[in-house]
């Protein structure tokens, strides 16, 4: 975890890793050091996470990606175009991944 005074006083290549590896929230930038980095957005997410905790919504098949909703905890990015999961890469009302 680390304050917005400590993120603005790390190097720019840190701050560029930790702007796609860390989310804001509640004016702390938050590391996932655990599996938390493999999950993935979704409009129509299998998880959610309360507190610090990733609690299931439903039971997550062998094989299935794990997907959340990262608008419900990145309040620095309320209105960023996420790439979408595997699930909904036949959604034609997808938002278009970022490239």
């Amino acid at each position: 975890m680390f304050s917005q005074i400590e993120f603005e006083q790390l190097p720019d290549q840190t701050k560029d890793w930790l702007t796609t590896y860390a989310y804001l929230h509640d004016g702390t930038w938050i590391l996932c050091g655990d599996h938390a980095m493999f999950v993935n957005h979704s409009e129509h997410p299998n998880s959610v996470t309360i507190g610090n905790e990733s609690i299931a919504l439903r039971d997550i098949a062998v094989g299935e990606e794990i997907v959340e909703n990262y608008r419900e905890f990145c309040d620095d990015w309320p209105m960023m175009p996420f790439a979408l999961g595997a699930l909904e890469a036949g959604d034609e009302n997808r938002e278009r991944p970022l490239v």
